[in-house]
């Protein structure tokens, strides 16, 4: 369970943070062709909707800033949750727990986070499905044939727009505004007395719009949304996408109503606003599925259809359709990851050095299963190391040596503890061994610098150079509910302009911790 909601929370979050950059480059086309035919935009707004749907393929770097601003945020709002007193079980009471009763019932971070977006998205679908019932029902109980004028009407239309299999018309009593319901392409209902409000044209231009809502399958397209509403509640930028979205729906069907019958735009807008300001009530019962216009967007349409010198198109002209989709081909598949930072460089950048840790130290157990850690040279909270399987250093020493490190300004550890000790206890020591002979040393804290691999709920440590950089799990840890994690430490050589002869990794002697390194990098300067 608490993988999959690891996996589900990392999912999300990264697919968020790729949303948020095709939406402001999306947004910012949009502004470009603001005057430009609606298909334009409406369909610009259809990639951002599908890349909510696509998980990245191709990874394209970004700067660090960007990649790491949503992960801080969930770190720095667990922080403030956990230091508020959060009612979960750490990891002692967790296991004294199960000691004592045989069994328990513990929840991670992780899955803490999986059960809230669970619930978000299933209170979210349940208010829309429950609505639509409701809502479908009514319909079925009030809803009555058109007359044969009106019907011989619509067919002429629908047979003008090409649809082969026309939709169904129905009147319905109690609303005043015409709409399009459905999950694929609907039907159309009218108000009752539908055929004695307003002209002849009048009633044929609004007929020609909702039957564009039809031709364009602009319902199943809303279905779609509210799905993607449902993954992404969370998201601010989705309800603002899904609610531009229709409102260049609705001027997509202007274009298309203008265009299939030829009429001039003012003409359009003036028997809108005349219907509009004489009949408006409310189109339907407040519902997701219905394809509706809001009288509060009629403005902005109406500029839009007085823009001089325009041209009004059925369908999306094919240069809107080509360019589109190449943009689409180039955004669709990426996903967005971080640019190589100075320490990513390591590999490259002489100034840093991957270490090789000598083998010492016990390398077996469950304790030092890290089940997922990739071995070999990677990048771990921002820094390059060449990781290996955990070297533990209960009460013993690692030395690491190498002409090199005369000029070490800096070391960074890939490092976890295996036990609990109090806040500020020391379970590590860096020795730095100079040329002339002095050795300086530099303390590794619980609770400062690190703290127990195995948990069951986020503790941040209070050191600003230290971040929690892997999590994962193995068969040992699953089995009581929790996860595994490693931290990344970087030390500052005290003695930075002192030429260094080799440094010391040597564990606490306790029986209560066992520390482990799997990975080390100096930071090379100059004397």
């Amino acid at each position: 369970m608490n993988a999959v909601a690891g996996h589900l929370w990392t999912y999300l979050v990264a697919q968020s943070g790729h949303l948020i950059l095709i939406f402001g480059i999306v947004w910012v086309l949009c502004r470009l062709l603001r005057k430009a035919s609606a298909h334009w935009r409406y369909l610009l707004w259809l990639l951002v909707l599908a890349k909510c749907f696509l998980p990245p393929m191709v990874s394209v770097p970004l700067p660090s800033s960007y990649v790491d601003a949503l992960p801080v945020a969930v770190e720095r709002a667990m922080t403030l949750s956990n230091s508020n007193g959060a009612g979960f079980a750490t990891g002692d009471s967790a296991r004294s727990a199960a000691a004592g009763a045989g069994a328990i019932w513990s929840i991670t971070s992780s899955e803490l986070v999986g059960i809230i977006w669970a619930v978000g998205a299933g209170a979210f679908l349940l208010t829309v499905v429950g609505r639509a019932l409701k809502i479908q029902r009514d319909l079925r109980r009030h809803r009555t044939e058109p007359d044969m004028e009106l019907e011989c009407e619509f067919v002429r239309l629908a047979q003008l727009s090409g649809l082969k299999n026309r939709p169904r018309l129905c009147l319905i009593v109690g609303i005043s505004q015409p709409f399009v319901w459905g999950l694929a392409r609907g039907c159309i209902y009218l108000p009752m007395h539908f055929s004695s409000q307003g002209t002849v044209e009048q009633r044929r231009l609004v007929l020609a719009h909702e039957l564009a809502h039809v031709v364009r399958w602009d319902a199943l397209a809303n279905a779609l949304q509210i799905v993607v509403q449902a993954v992404f509640w969370f998201h601010p930028l989705v309800w603002w996408l899904n609610r531009l979205l229709r409102h260049e729906r609705e001027k997509c069907c202007d274009e298309m109503a203008i265009a299939l019958l030829k009429v001039d735009s003012r003409a359009y807008g003036s028997a809108i606003v005349e219907r509009v300001a004489a009949f408006y009530e409310r189109a339907c019962p407040s519902s997701s599925l219905a394809i509706s216009g809001k009288a509060k967007d009629l403005e902005d349409r109406l500029r839009s259809l007085m823009i001089p010198g325009r041209s009004f198109y059925r369908r999306p002209s094919l240069a809107a359709f080509l360019a589109v989709a190449l943009l689409g081909c180039l955004t669709l598949p990426a996903g967005f990851g971080r640019t190589q930072t100075d320490a990513a460089k390591a590999t490259n950048d002489s100034r840093f050095m991957l270490l090789e840790l000598p083998d010492a130290g016990v390398r077996s157990g469950e304790a030092f299963d890290l089940e997922g850690l990739a071995y070999g040279r990677h990048e771990f909270g921002g820094i390059s190391f060449q990781t290996i399987a955990p070297v533990a250093l209960n009460g013993g020493e690692l030395n690491l040596k190498s002409d090199s490190l005369a000029n070490c300004r800096e070391l960074h550890l890939l490092h976890g503890v295996r036990g609990r000790l109090n806040d500020g206890e020391t379970v590590a020591r860096v020795l730095w061994r100079y040329a002339d002979g002095k050795v300086l040393e530099t303390a590794i804290n619980y609770g400062e610098q690190v703290r127990d691999c195995w948990f069951w709920n986020y503790e941040p440590v209070s050191d600003p150079g230290s971040a929690m950089a892997w999590t994962g799990s193995n068969p040992a840890v699953r089995a009581q509910g929790g996860s595994l994690r490693l931290y990344r430490t970087s030390l500052e050589n005290p003695r930075p302009d002192s030429r260094l002869l080799g440094i010391t990794l040597r564990g606490a002697n306790t029986e209560h911790i066992i520390p482990f390194v799997a990975g080390a990098t100096a930071q090379l300067g100059h004397p």
